[in-house]
């Protein structure tokens, strides 16, 4: 009996190890991948949907200083008929605010501005670690 649980822990503990391994190399993976360039999102969005209004759309790119000062690159687009209404959109990991754009032209039809957004070493901003998504304005 000694002996089985003897070599149950053994077990055990190489399974621990080897979950942490396993572990430790996927987050180094998903840490390295490569985000895409701006060019490469507007490809992949022409290809696979439509995305003709935003060339001709009243839109400002504009920065605005987020966490620990680090600048992001924000594009604001407006709809074409005036509102007080303003969704803000954020895009997904190794992607960028051209990313966004698929769900944009919903928002605009629904009657909102839209503000799109470069993730912290994403799109236009500076290479980083996409460590911090929330923007904090200072005022």
């Amino acid at each position: 009996m000694k002996t089985v649980m003897k070599w149950l822990r053994i077990l055990l503990v190489i399974a621990v190890v080897m979950i942490a391994v396993f572990g430790c190399r996927m987050a180094k993976y998903s840490m390295s991948i490569k985000p895409q360039t701006l060019e490469e999102a507007e490809k992949w969005q022409q290809e696979h949907g439509d995305i003709s209004w935003w060339y001709d759309a009243d839109k400002t790119d504009y920065t605005v200083k987020g966490y620990q000062d680090y600048v992001l690159h924000v594009e604001l687009i407006r709809n074409d008929t005036p509102t007080d209404k303003y969704v803000i959109i954020s895009h997904g990991y190794t992607d960028n605010h051209i990313g966004s754009l698929k769900y944009a032209g919903f928002y605009l039809k629904l009657g909102f501005n839209v503000i799109v957004y470069d993730l912290r070493g994403h799109g236009s901003n500076e290479k980083d670690f996409c460590s911090n998504p929330y923007v904090r304005l200072k005022t």
